[in-house]
């Protein structure tokens, strides 16, 4: 993305309140880190380094030593399991990624007085519910995902943290890392037709305006939990097609049950997340999901696109 094109993300103004040095753990990896990374950069915040860490080789001392040699005023943690087939194959690991480490990492902020932004998920709810979520609802999660970022979030909330803020968020899709949109994209030009779940709904979320809603949230010092997305919701059937469209891809979707898709792993029916009370603390509003989907496309693929368009 342009620099021109991120502070159209983020307007100074509306971030003055940001810490000066902030370290994201997470920051070089997923889709998540990166995005935070470069929107803190562009808002005129120092990103710390870190020395790399990874999984189970993490201590204590050595990472209150890192703390101790860079002096972050805030540290971001975007470290989680990301592969649905891995939790359910390891549960292990998703309750080590998504609550061990996290609590780890807070056990160790509070000897510095610092304070934490984490990330939880969509998968904390049943799915049960007919209208978009709020953080309000009791969550209530039926696979090993869930369990495991809604005990993450109860036990973070027992850390007595300085400052603690938690936001669910879903269906990401960006640049930084694989996800669903570059699927179909890549799938769309080599096929005729395309199976994708229809009996799925959620909220597609850009993953660099999950960003510049987390450092308005963060300027305006808000704590708890909070539902950060885009706007709208979704199957992933309609997804897809949004995604065929914008590319002008000539690839047809089927739309297929659950089992038969391209998401084999359980995930709630419905869990559309709202994000106007959180989003309102920020004095903010977040843009429905199709007008995000075709900045991320148009911004991060727009070669492909031409040539596609070039070629029908």
């Amino acid at each position: 993305m342009t620099t021109k094109n991120m502070r159209d993300h983020l307007d100074q103004s509306e971030t003055t309140g940001l810490p000066a040095r902030v370290m994201v753990l997470g920051g070089t990896r997923g889709m998540l880190g990166p995005a935070l990374a470069q929107q803190l950069k562009t808002a005129g915040c120092e990103v710390l380094p870190i020395e790399p860490c990874q999984g189970e080789s993490w201590n204590a001392d050595g990472f209150c030593r890192q703390l101790e040699r860079h002096e972050p005023d805030l540290v971001i943690y975007t470290l989680c399991t990301s592969s649905l087939e891995q939790v359910d194959q390891e549960p292990s690991r998703a309750f080590y990624w998504n609550k061990e480490l996290p609590c780890f990492v807070a056990r160790a902020l509070n000897r510095f007085g610092l304070g934490l932004v984490t990330f939880s998920s969509d998968c904390v709810f049943d799915g049960r519910q007919q209208v978009p979520y709020t953080v309000n609802d009791e969550p209530h999660p039926t696979s090993v995902q869930g369990e495991s970022f809604l005990a993450g979030e109860r036990a973070l909330q027992e850390c007595g943290l300085r400052s603690l803020l938690i936001i669910r968020s879903s269906w990401l899709f960006g640049p930084f890392g694989p996800n669903f949109v570059d699927w179909v994209m890549q799938k769309g030009q080599h096929c005729r037709y395309l199976q994708v779940t229809h009996d799925e709904i959620g909220s597609p979320t850009y993953s660099m305006d999950l960003a510049s809603y987390a450092l308005r949230l963060m300027a305006c010092k808000v704590t708890g939990v909070h539902h950060v997305c885009n706007s709208g919701q979704a199957s992933w059937c309609e997804l897809a097609a949004e995604t065929l469209n914008a590319c002008g891809l000539n690839c047809k979707v089927q739309a297929v049950t659950e089992n038969a898709g391209h998401l084999q792993c359980q995930r709630p029916a419905f869990s559309v997340l709202d994000s106007r009370q959180s989003l309102a603390l920020a004095k903010t509003k977040a843009r429905p999901w199709p007008h995000a989907l075709r900045d991320y496309i148009f911004t991060f693929h727009s070669q492909q696109v031409q040539g596609e368009e070039l070629g029908r």
